[in-house]
């Protein structure tokens, strides 16, 4: 499930870099500080909070894919959210789609077997607070 795999970090560097080469240097600042600030306030979580993956715990689990590390909170999540909340546009088809992956990413996490619902719901409104936070002090900026 390829899906899933469009929240990880490796993805929203790379669409990143690109937002810079064509062109979207604003877009790309406030991705790129929204990934950094909201990492700091993830691998922290992760570390200290030591959750483990359902499918470690859930013998009758069929996971589609393994995953290290504790799963509390998402950080697939924390970046499509992020991304949603910092890439908006004035074409509300493009802010919908945003949101609409946002969502399809964060329960993929829970279709694999990776993340619990709290770990996805947690990361999702820690990417959209960190999202907002960086929109706002770019305007007063």
């Amino acid at each position: 499930m390829i899906l899933t795999y469009l929240g990880s970090t490796e993805v929203w560097v790379a669409v990143t870099v690109g937002l810079w080469v064509f062109g979207k240097r604003r877009e790309a600042v406030l991705l790129a500080l929204g990934l950094a600030i909201s990492s700091l306030i993830i691998i922290p979580l992760k570390t200290f909070i030591p959750r483990a993956r359902p499918y470690l715990l859930i013998q009758e689990a069929k996971t589609l894919s393994l995953e290290g590390g504790y799963s509390f909170p998402s950080g697939h999540s924390k970046n499509v959210f992020l991304a949603a909340s910092t890439l908006k546009s004035k074409r509300l088809t493009l802010n919908i789609g945003l949101y609409v992956l946002a969502f399809a990413v964060a329960y993929s996490r829970i279709y694999v077997g990776v993340h619990w619902a709290t770990d996805v719901i947690v990361g999702g409104l820690i990417g959209l607070a960190v999202g907002h936070l960086v929109l706002k002090a770019f305007r007063k900026a």
